[in-house]
């Protein structure tokens, strides 16, 4: 057929193949409308969790990728990393800012690392603790800076705990003999 066989010779979406007469009513031309509009719903309600399904194995084969790289790298792995691997692309995001942390700006890895720590020391976290030690000394950072990192970051995680009870003992008036 030509194109002057089809509705105004123009491309009028779903109607460009239909021929000239096909449709005589705009009742007509609404309900084909409609129900292609619900078959596109249908399609969608059907298509999208193939779609989901298929993210979520990847998303999966990544996060266990992840996973496995830093237990086999730290010999464990965080409840948090845990939590995060249950929403797709937290891990990944997560991991990618944790690295552009620690390999970009003024410090050197080295003293991001002896941050690291303490942090780890500030926040009580014996697997953390653990983790920078070790990766600190591969680095070649003496026991003796790994030390007065430690005491530092003691001495700092201290000051609160101090601070604490100097207030408590000031807000209470306690006075020798009572």
């Amino acid at each position: 057929m030509s194109r002057s066989n089809y509705r105004g010779g123009m491309n009028h979406g779903f109607l460009f193949s239909l021929p000239h007469g096909f449709l005589s009513t705009e009742k007509e031309k609404h309900m084909i409308r409609k129900q292609s509009i619900v078959s596109f719903i249908f399609a969608m309600i059907l298509f999208i969790p193939v779609f989901a399904q298929e993210r979520d194995q990847n998303h999966g084969i990544e996060n266990q990728t992840i996973l496995g790289q830093f237990m086999d790298q730290y010999g464990f792995v965080h409840q948090p990393l845990y939590v995060l691997s249950n929403k797709p692309g937290a891990l990944p995001a997560f991991m990618t800012y944790g690295r552009s942390l620690m390999n970009g700006g003024p410090l050197t890895v080295r003293e991001c690392n002896l941050v690291t720590l303490s942090a780890a020391v500030a926040n009580h976290s014996p697997g953390c603790i653990r983790n920078q030690i070790r990766k600190l000394k591969r680095m070649g950072v003496s026991e003796e800076e790994i030390l007065q990192t430690i005491l530092i970051a003691g001495l700092l995680g201290n000051t609160t705990a101090l601070q604490d009870a100097y207030s408590t003992l000031q807000s209470e008036s306690i006075t020798v003999g009572e």
